[in-house]
C-alpha cells in the first residue's frame, strides 16, 4: 500500500489528510443522520397532536349542532307555552 500512495498518486502527508477529510465528513453525516432522525420524530409527534385536535374537532362540531337542536327545541316549546297561557 505505501508503493501505491507514493507512486504517482498521493504523497503519506496528503493520504493523511485525505483520510482526515473523510473522518470529519463522516462525523459530520452522522450528526446530521441524527438531526434529521429527531427532526423525523417531532414531526411524527406533531402529526399525531394534530389528528388528536381534528378528533377533538369534530367531536365538538357534533355537540355544537346537538346544542342548536336542544335550543331551538326550548325556544319553541317556550314560544308555544307563552301563547297558550295568552290565548
Amino acid at each position: 500500500m505505501n508503493e501505491a500512495i507514493t507512486d504517482g498518486m498521493l504523497t503519506r502527508a496528503e493520504y493523511e489528510r485525505e483520510l482526515a477529510e473523510v473522518h470529519k465528513l463522516n462525523q459530520e453525516t452522522r450528526k446530521l443522520m441524527s438531526e434529521a432522525s429527531k427532526l423525523d420524530a417531532e414531526t411524527r409527534k406533531l402529526a399525531n397532536e394534530a389528528s388528536k385536535l381534528d378528533v377533538e374537532s369534530k367531536k365538538l362540531a357534533g355537540e355544537t349542532r346537538w346544542y342548536l337542536l336542544v335550543v331551538g327545541s326550548g325556544a319553541t316549546l317556550a314560544i308555544v307555552a307563552i301563547a297558550k297561557l295568552f290565548l
